[in-house]
């Protein structure tokens, strides 16, 4: 789909990624032209973003719910400008059409750390907490036994030098063994408690603090 399909007044959502790390940045469509679209400027703690700081494996992508699909722009230019002379605003200048994308509406932060996941009746195994969002939790562990689709477990794990402290009652969902032999587990969390949604909010903050001050 070519970007015609952005309206004035519509949001769209940036993603910045780099390796596992992601963030994003809503705004909203101020005018659209045969390669770009104006939209208002993207602020953090007062201060323009800016979407053009290089790095090794970053990049940039443009998301917009359109015709009730997802629409991924892949190769976009972000630059700062002024519409009309006048007002502030960024301006994303898009090569080629937009893609049909399965994204999970719910933000994925990026962890890798060492926890622990209990099965119940069963010992505690070591895992990796790969990522997590408000209502999910994705493992890395090196043997599949006991990791069924559907099973219940409890997962632990802590950050910031034990500020965060997190024992979660899971359910798996899916799993993928990947190239090295590990195991990929996405699990949804049963009853999430509200420091979890707390806890994304502030490690999706200091993500964004991070690119900042590159």
């Amino acid at each position: 789909m070519d970007h015609s399909i952005i309206e004035a007044g519509k949001t769209l959502l940036i993603q910045v990624k780099r390796g596992e790390n992601e963030t994003e940045f809503p705004t909203t469509v101020i005018d659209r032209f045969d390669n770009s679209v104006v939209v208002e400027p993207v602020l953090y703690e007062g201060k323009m973003v800016n979407f053009n700081i290089s790095g090794i494996g970053k990049q940039v992508s443009l998301f917009h719910e359109a015709l009730g699909k997802m629409i991924i722009w892949k190769e976009i230019e972000i630059k700062a400008g002024y519409y009309k002379k006048k007002k502030l605003c960024h301006v994303i200048y898009i090569n080629g059409d937009g893609i049909e994308f399965n994204r999970r509406r719910d933000y994925r932060q990026y962890l890798g750390l060492e926890g622990k996941a209990e099965h119940y009746g069963a010992e505690k195994v070591s895992v990796i907490v790969r990522d997590v969002s408000n209502n999910g939790i994705g493992l890395i562990v090196d043997n599949v036994a006991g990791f069924d689709n559907g099973r219940r477990m409890i997962v632990y794990f802590t950050d910031e030098n034990g500020k965060y402290r997190f024992s979660l009652e899971c359910k798996q969902v899916r799993s993928r063994v990947m190239q090295n032999g590990r195991v990929e587990v996405g699990c949804v969390v049963v009853n999430p408690p509200q420091a979890l949604s707390q806890y994304v909010a502030f490690k999706q903050l200091a993500e964004k603090r991070r690119m900042l001050g590159e």
